[in-house]
């Protein structure tokens, strides 16, 4: 769309200039015709530099040899090709699905006939590796190039610029569409616009088909990520979000520790003019947030492989469920990274000097927030990872409501991690003792009151899926209130003569330390007679607990005591509920009790 002085220099000349600190380069797009990459305007893919980068990356495993000739890299960059033209016949997102697995699994090829002896091989279109690599080399290996006003020409023979095209190795992977902050709802405005160019426009959408923008389906076939920018305001989705799916990305840990981490790397930069980045007295954005966390190179290539995945929602009852891509909130990726890291460097029980496993914590994320989705991005960053010390993990997910572990089970499915549902104890033991070993790992749901048993007082024989965590915590203020003790208001707190009861029907199922388990609401008191029987079972796993229900004071420490606090008894991470409806993530609700009583 045509473009402004306000939207040219205040939102997409700081964007370029953002990425360009971050190690992008950039290219004009009326400068990808000349001789270096003799593009035409039909072209999505820019063939030179992918081709180049498929020499680069697709090596013989030890010499380091490069051995794809011309005919073999046409052929896979012809793969390519052909998959993203089939959206002159297909739906755009069933197209991008079969472009995605192509770049993330690569496309099988007839190898060296020396090297390989022949075989298949699967040819890579992106260097995925990231464990342990610094962020110069990550740029070495990988191409990252922004273009501004690149020109497509759509299949009705009109011409469409779009304002930033982000190309990872010559592939088109995020698109950027800038407003004007000064005109009204400029983010709404991007969001139709890039829905638009998708060759989809959004149902509300009210403009005429002449007064939209041309539709180029096949750049977006490859298209992992949509933004849309206005200097002030930024937000991140995907070729299927609709606008109320599109969110701002308000992080900025765990790559700065804070807002003023990130004011100070930007004040740091001198563009090319000797400006900064951020200038003193300019205020932090979160356009600055966004293009500082997802578009760093690293990020991005994380996010692409462990952040995106095709999941079922369902719209409208009776009717099937639609297909979308989702993609992480900043919240979700927070959260599981921060998991990531403590898995990496804390401490195991085998460790000298440790008495405890060091790599557990409390993920506090209010009710409606996507914990469910967070616990599948987290199956997938682990399970999908390059890395040896973070694929072999099996994940044991306990939770107590059948509703849930549906819920949990079909996030985690559709990650693409194999998911075994656990019927009974001796399902979950006959599990657990293939952790560590090959073949065992997985992502292993079990419903607490199938591993546990019925403990009177606690856990009941069937699921609790009448249970309402917010209605709970409302009703055990008012015990509070009414003179009750904190320490019992939730739950009340199991004796040692049930735990010692209950921990005699387990015996030791793995001593491995790749065992990672994740309890659903685990403030609540049966997680103290769970913690003691997989202390028995898995000594030396990994435990992270979930909740969104306020906790009471009473049931800090004992949570804090199985999971694990960190310094100040503060959560691994929290996202509590006015963040929530700033994000509008949550509809804000308000619970009228007779006396606040105490929370944390």
């Amino acid at each position: 769309m045509a473009r402004g002085t306000v939207e040219l220099d205040e939102v997409e000349r700081p964007f370029v200039a953002q990425l360009k600190a971050m190690g992008w380069r950039h290219v004009h797009g009326s400068e990808l015709s000349g001789p270096d990459d003799q593009r035409a305007y039909g072209d999505v893919l820019l063939a030179r530099r992918l081709g180049s980068a498929i020499r680069r990356i697709n090596r013989v495993s030890g010499t380091g040899e490069r051995w794809m000739g011309d005919a073999d890299v046409d052929s896979a960059i012809g793969e390519l090709r052909r998959a993203a033209c089939n959206v002159a016949t297909k739906k755009l997102k069933d197209v991008n699905s079969d472009v995605t697995s192509l770049l993330l699994s690569g496309t099988p090829a007839t190898g060296h006939e020396v090297h390989h002896q022949g075989k298949t091989v699967h040819v890579q279109y992106v260097d995925w590796e990231l464990e342990g690599l610094d962020d110069a080399e990550i740029l070495k290996r990988n191409e990252f190039l922004v273009v501004d006003q690149l020109r497509v020409r759509a299949a009705d023979g009109k011409d469409v610029v779009l304002d930033l095209v982000l190309f990872v190795n010559g592939i088109p992977v995020v698109v950027i569409e800038c407003k004007s902050p000064d005109v009204k709802d400029p983010i709404g405005k991007a969001i139709r616009d890039l829905r638009a160019y998708c060759g989809e426009p959004l149902d509300d959408d009210v403009r005429a088909p002449h007064d939209r923008p041309s539709g180029v389906p096949e750049l977006f076939a490859s298209v992992q990520l949509l933004v849309g920018a206005s200097g002030d305001e930024a937000a991140l989705g995907t070729i299927t979000s609709t606008e109320e799916h599109f969110a701002a990305w308000r992080s900025v840990t765990p790559d700065y520790d804070d807002d003023a981490a990130l004011v100070r790397a930007l004040q740091a930069v001198r563009q090319d003019d000797g400006r900064r980045l951020l200038g003193d007295g300019q205020k932090l954005t979160d356009q600055h947030r966004l293009a500082a966390i997802v578009l760093k190179p690293r990020n991005l290539l994380n996010i692409m492989r462990h952040y995106v995945f095709e999941m079922p929602v369902q719209t409208k009852e009776g009717e099937p469920p639609l297909t979308v891509k989702a993609v992480c909130r900043h919240q979700q990726y927070r959260a599981v990274e921060k998991i990531v890291a403590k898995l990496r460097t804390g401490r195991t029980r085998l460790d000298p000097a440790a008495e405890d496993d060091e790599r557990g914590g409390v993920i506090w994320h209010t009710q409606g927030s996507g914990k469910s989705l967070t616990m599948a991005f987290l199956a997938r960053r682990l399970q999908s990872s390059r890395d040896p010390e973070l694929n072999r993990f099996t994940l044991l997910v306990v939770t107590d409501r059948r509703q849930l572990e549906r819920q949990l089970s079909a996030a985690v499915r559709v990650s693409g991690r194999p998911v075994r549902i656990a019927k009974s104890q001796a399902d979950v033991e006959g599990m657990l003792r293939r952790a560590g070993k090959p073949g065992g790992r997985a992502v292993i749901f079990a419903m607490i009151q199938k591993y546990l048993g019925r403990i009177p007082g606690l856990v009941g024989e069937t699921a609790n899926d009448d249970r309402d965590p917010s209605v709970e915590f409302v009703e055990a203020q008012e015990r509070i209130t009414d003179g009750g003790a904190a320490e019992e208001a939730a739950d009340p707190a199991p004796s040692e003569d049930v735990i010692e009861k209950v921990r005699r029907r387990f015996s030791e199922c793995s001593t491995s330390p790749y065992v990672l388990v994740l309890v659903d609401e685990a403030h609540r008191s049966h997680s103290s007679v769970l913690h003691a029987c997989l202390r028995d079972a898995v000594p030396n796993a990994a435990r992270i607990g979930f909740t969104g229900t306020p906790i009471m004071k009473g049931k800090l420490h004992d949570t804090g005591r199985i999971f694990g606090l960190e310094p100040d008894d503060k959560f691994l991470d929290a996202y509590l509920m006015d963040e929530a409806e700033r994000d509008k993530v949550v509809v804000p609700v308000r619970y009228e009790g007779r006396g606040p009583g105490p929370r944390t």
